[in-house]
């Protein structure tokens, strides 16, 4: 079986990614159709595009709108957010969006508070060549003072600051885990636009990384023979014990996975430029 995979796209509707379906025996997108808010009729019309040249099935990436999960819906057989799939010998499993803006949020201030003199001296580094790490760091109630790291109270006021994190697309961790491991353990592949926490690559400010800890405690409960993500804008391969997951890179560079598999689960993958 031959499988590509496109994932954040924000906005870049290539043409040639035609040519990939027809290519393809199923085409996968991980989400990030557009940029926040910016859901177009062009959108749409790719997307239809690409139903119409081979099996394609997508989830909404955290940039996607409600109207795009409402279109997925509506064209039969495009959408397998939250859904399981039969395809040519192989079950798909799909969960979109992205980590809910509150536990992000508290996971991120916990993150910096339990940093170590090593860590402090870095971030203060940081924050003198990039005046938006000091503004996000206020976002999170966090402020130094010389070289002490200080955090506001959690209140009510700062909670509500966390909203700018906020997509229409987003979850809670539990959520996230129980879907895979009560109605995907038998799948051999799923697909999330969030890789799992830890995630080589997707670490951010100060070294967090802003995968899933729900989709990583599913994985390594059930071990998938695959985990296909996107959201961190870079390629890369992790095994985690028996399951191999896989980073699509953005598609907004021209970015494609393409995986093989053979009759006898013999794997090949390569990332290719889309011209």
């Amino acid at each position: 079986m031959k499988i590509t995979a496109i994932s954040d796209i924000h906005g870049n509707f290539n043409d040639s990614v035609v040519d990939l379906v027809k290519a393809s025996d199923i085409t996968l997108c991980l989400g990030d159709l557009v940029e926040f808010g910016e859901i177009t009729t062009k959108a749409f019309d790719f997307l239809l595009q690409l139903k119409s040249a081979g099996k394609f099935l997508m989830i909404p990436g955290n940039c996607d709108t409600d109207c795009l999960s409402s279109f997925l819906e509506y064209h039969d057989g495009l959408n397998i957010h939250k859904k399981t799939v039969d395809y040519s010998g192989f079950s798909f499993a799909g969960f979109g969006g992205f980590v809910d803006a509150i536990t992000y949020s508290r996971a991120m201030r916990a993150h910096f508070l339990s940093g170590t003199e090593t860590f402090i001296e870095s971030t203060l580094a940081q924050i003198e060549g990039s005046s938006w790490i000091k503004d996000f760091m206020q976002t999170l109630g966090l402020r130094f003072e010389g070289k002490k790291l200080v955090a506001s109270p959690e209140s009510d006021d700062l909670i509500l600051g966390w909203d700018k994190f906020r997509s229409s697309c987003e979850f809670e961790e539990n959520e996230i885990y129980d879907f895979f491991v009560l109605n995907a353990s038998d799948c051999d592949i799923w697909l999330s636009h969030t890789p799992p926490f830890g995630f080589p690559g997707s670490e951010r400010m100060g070294g967090f990384s802003i995968g899933s800890k729900g989709l990583l405690n599913a994985v390594v409960a059930r071990q998938p023979q695959f985990v296909i993500s996107g959201h961190i804008h870079c390629g890369g391969v992790w095994q985690l014990g028996k399951t191999i997951c896989f980073s699509v890179p953005p598609m907004s560079e021209n970015y494609a996975l393409i995986l093989n598999i053979d009759t006898d689960s013999t794997l090949t993958h390569e990332v290719i430029r889309i011209m």
